[in-house]
């Protein structure tokens, strides 16, 4: 088997939000400590994710390597994260 998949990790949470400072710390430790290869978040309640609020709950490995969907008032926001050493994005699909 490929040493990639056999060290591929995925974190999903329920964030319940990101708008906060002292929780995007927690967010942020939370994933340096497990290093998931590809995390994924949702009820962001972002409506925007520009590159310094990324950085705020995204360490470095996964803040130059996102996509995400807006929340709807809110409620919603999805973003997922990857490892771009690890990972790349060929395609999604946004619905």
């Amino acid at each position: 088997m490929n040493e990639l998949f056999r060290r591929l990790s995925v974190m999903s949470w329920n964030v319940r939000g990101l708008g906060d400072s002292e929780k995007c710390d927690v967010v942020r430790d939370a994933i340096a400590s497990a290093t998931p290869s590809v995390c994924c978040f949702q009820e962001t309640k972002l409506h925007d994710v520009p590159a310094p609020k990324a950085r705020t709950f995204l360490p470095t490995t996964l803040a130059n390597s996102f996509h995400f969907l807006v929340a709807a008032g809110t409620r919603g926001g999805i973003l997922t994260a990857w490892n771009a050493s690890s990972l790349t994005l060929e395609s999604f699909i946004s619905r």
